[in-house]
């Protein structure tokens, strides 16, 4: 008889990762096919648009006061766009979560959003955005907080909705003991259960999200004088264009503060203070107490205007709305049986037509909108970005793993370092791209060749600090029988350290490749003064299309783009996952 193999436990930052992988579905691809082919039909993709490339390179000033108000702008729009995902995933875990109905209408919806890096929706909310709005600097704005909101939200909502879907049946045996309604029971329950992974999955999101708001307020610094925004990208974009390396380095200072702001007076406090609510039977040692969270319990102004908002919340969260908890087995809406199947029936009868009318819309616009030349183009732009992550992926494992397992193999030189990891994974590293183009200038090298490279700095840490996680976790007593043994060399790895990082190294790897595909819209558009770099890619041939003002071709590499992102999800991260949970029993028992 075959032994079984032993679970593997998997921490919860990456089994996180490893649920929303799962949760892709090719009816996910056709939902965002058809939803592509309406907005087609209502003429998003075909309404003449002027050039948003300017005659001449912006001339923005590069003094003190404009560094310094570019950074309060980029912190100000991080912080609305958290504010107004963190609304959002709470709204949408309870509606789905609450009605199996809505569930069924906005879960597909979620899982599109969630599917498509920050950039590729950048440029699909750019698009469709023109077609709506006139352009100007409000629309700029308001394009940049949506598509950070929306990128944010994909990863708050997932967590939150599991956080629902996974509560303690003590829990649930609690409410309905007290007699508390619904609303109650979510503020007094649900939403101090969901506090601890929803604000370790805002800090996890925040690493894309600032290589997004950079890449973002930079694609609108290098636009028409309407369409300029104010930001440490735009900053460092106008630096690059007036040939100013200080510049870029002091944007580069200013991104570090923000970021270092952020982490000290936000998210490490979060974390900290998010402890108590954690369904452990024991607490652990280890739990950090940041200076800034320990200045707040000292300082009396806080703790007097604290005490006035825990008696206003506790009143807000008792106010007796929507109706009592239903016992264990019950369902709502209250429904007939038959009447449940049919409105069922009726909804995936729906989403069929939907989806049938969409690709039928979407075909018909291709085949009267392009030719066989155009299609070629970007098939061709889009196995150059592929074959570039794909590329970044390989050089990371090669370098990345052995050095990994061998610091994950000491903790106590591996944790000071997964500290400094965490810090440099959020710095966003496109920041330094125009000082990167500026060396290809200086040294005339093919820019198509060695800008894969550059992509390590987004994808690297990933796998890095996933496979020492993984090595941190692995059973010592496991490899003291190893070293009695006198296992060695491939044998090792081979039977005893690739099976046991093998989860953590997936999941790294999958997340890595999800960042490198925002890297790589960013670096085949990286520029230094007037002389952009000549990048064979979809970045470059999207970003071309839309300072044109060619916003049909725009449409057609930004969906072959998604397209790319969801078949590579769909046939290679998500039967991987799958296996992996087969084979190593990873559960979410293990969370």
């Amino acid at each position: 008889m075959k032994p079984e193999r032993p679970d593997f436990i998997i921490k919860p930052r990456i089994l996180l990762s490893l649920e929303a992988l799962q949760a892709f579905k090719a009816k996910t691809l056709a939902l965002f096919v058809a939803a592509i082919g309406f907005l087609a039909a209502l003429g998003c993709f075909t309404y003449s648009a002027p050039s948003l490339a300017p005659a001449t390179a912006p001339h923005a000033a590069l003094g003190v006061s404009s560094l310094l108000k570019a950074g309060s702008y980029t912190a100000l729009r991080m912080g609305v766009a958290l504010c107004a995902a963190t609304v959002f995933a709470g709204a949408y875990a309870v509606a789905v979560h609450g009605n199996r109905y809505l569930r069924l209408a906005l879960k597909p919806l979620h899982d599109v959003i969630q599917a498509m890096p920050a950039l590729v929706l950048f440029f699909l909310v750019v698009i469709v955005g023109r077609s709506v709005v006139s352009p100007g600097i409000a629309q700029s704005d308001g394009v940049i907080l949506f598509t950070l909101t929306m990128a944010l939200f994909g990863r708050l909502a997932s967590s939150f909705h599991h956080s629902l879907k996974t509560l303690p049946a003590d829990l649930e045996e609690l409410a309905q003991s007290l007699n508390l309604t619904t609303w109650q029971k979510f503020w007094k329950i649900e939403c101090p259960s969901s506090f601890p992974v929803l604000v370790l999955n805002a800090s996890l999101a925040m690493a894309e999200a600032w290589f997004a708001l950079l890449c973002m307020e930079g694609f609108f610094a290098g636009a028409n004088s309407r369409d300029m925004v104010s930001g440490v990208g735009a900053f460092a974009h106008a630096a690059a264009m007036q040939h100013s390396v200080w510049g870029v380095v002091e944007a580069a200072l200013v991104a570090v503060v923000v970021l270092i702001v952020y982490d000290q007076l936000l998210f490490r406090p979060l974390i900290a203070w998010s402890t108590r609510f954690q369904m452990a039977a024991t607490m652990p040692d280890d739990v950090a107490d940041p200076w800034f969270l320990r200045f707040l319990r000292r300082n009396r102004f806080f703790e007097s205007f604290a005490e006035q908002q825990r008696k206003a919340w506790h009143q807000f969260s008792m106010v007796p709305l929507g109706g009592r908890v239903l016992q264990h087995g019950d369902k709502w809406p209250y429904t007939q049986p038959n009447a449940d199947k049919f409105i069922r029936l009726g909804l995936k009868v729906a989403s069929v037509v939907f989806c049938l009318a969409g690709v039928v819309f979407a075909i018909l616009f291709s085949v009267k909108t392009y030719s066989l030349h155009t299609y070629g183009h970007i098939a061709l732009s889009g196995s150059a970005s592929l074959a570039r992550v794909l590329a970044m992926l390989v050089l990371c494992s090669l370098f990345w793993v052995p050095i990994a397992v061998y610091i994950g193999r000491k903790p106590k030189v591996a944790r000071p370092i997964l500290n400094v990891v965490y810090y440099l994974s959020l710095f966003p590293a496109n920041i330094f791209y125009p000082l990167f183009a500026l060396a290809f200038v200086a040294c005339h090298v093919s820019a198509n060749v060695w800008v894969a490279p550059i992509l390590l700095l987004s994808g690297q840490l990933v796998v890095f600090s996933a496979v020492v996680e993984g090595m941190l976790a692995f059973p010592a007593s496991l490899l003291d029988v190893g070293k009695n043994f006198q296992v060695q060399g491939w044998l090792l790895w081979r039977k005893m350290l690739l099976p046991g990082i093998l989860p953590y190294y997936i999941v790294g790897l999958s997340v890595a490749s999800a960042s490198a595909w925002n890297a790589v819209m960013a670096v085949e558009v990286m520029s230094w003064g007037n002389a952009p770099l000549t990048v064979f890619g979809l970045g470059t041939y999207v970003q071309n299309a839309i300072n044109n003002g060619e916003i049909s071709a725009a449409a057609l590499a930004v969906s072959t783009l998604v397209l790319l992102i969801m078949l590579l999800n769909l046939l290679v991260w998500q039967p991987l996952t799958r296996s992996l949970c087969r084979a190593l029993k990873i559960t979410d028992e293990a969370h």
